[in-house]
């Protein structure tokens, strides 16, 4: 009985789609946050209300999502483990 016996590969594969489809995730929603802040305060002193109120929206909804991604996923590590 080897090494190769011991692994189970599904749920090695598994992880690792999970990994990096959750960091991805993560950096989009990041980014997207960054992008909305620095268009907000482009738009402002543009003298463009309606922009900067969409991009505001943009910049909280990025933020919203990536803490809801980071809080799901500490959840899920001190969640049970039966």
């Amino acid at each position: 009985m080897g090494v190769i016996a011991l692994v189970d590969s599904a749920a090695l594969l598994e992880s690792a789609v999970a990994s990096v489809l959750a960091g991805a995730g993560i950096a989009i929603a990041f980014s997207l946050a960054i992008y909305g802040i620095a268009r907000f305060g482009d738009a402002r002193r543009g003298d463009a209300p309606v922009a900067a109120g969409f991009a505001a929206t943009i910049a909280v909804l990025g933020l919203t999502a990536w803490a809801a991604a980071i809080t799901v996923g500490i959840l899920i590590m001190v969640g049970d483990r039966t």
